[in-house]
């Protein structure tokens, strides 16, 4: 998601870069704005379900003191899936700070 996310921004950073003001002066369409609503629609399709599941499946960590994490399974990091759900905030919150301007 997070790569997709990028590359959304990517595209949307083209897009005001180059694109934007040829559409204003040639035929008076805010194409940046019009790239930014499709996109937030089909990023927010797409990341919900997902975050509302791992938000659901995340559980409650455990230290016992200065890293000394108590859980059930050594072998997996436990702050990996939060971790990767604040990156993914970021991304989001990166690609929507496109839309304000």
């Amino acid at each position: 998601l997070i790569q997709i996310i990028q590359l959304v921004r990517s595209d949307l950073q083209k897009a005001i870069e180059y694109y934007d003001k040829p559409f204003q002066e040639t035929v008076n369409f805010a194409y940046a704005k019009a790239l930014y609503v499709f996109y937030q629609a089909k990023v927010s399709t797409l990341c919900e379900p997902e975050v509302v599941t791992i938000c659901k499946s995340l559980k409650k960590l455990n230290y016992s003191g200065y890293n000394n994490l108590t859980n059930g399974d050594a072998n997996v990091d436990p702050l990996t899936e939060g971790t990767s759900l604040f990156e993914l905030y970021l991304a989001i919150q990166r690609f929507t700070m496109l839309g304000v301007g």
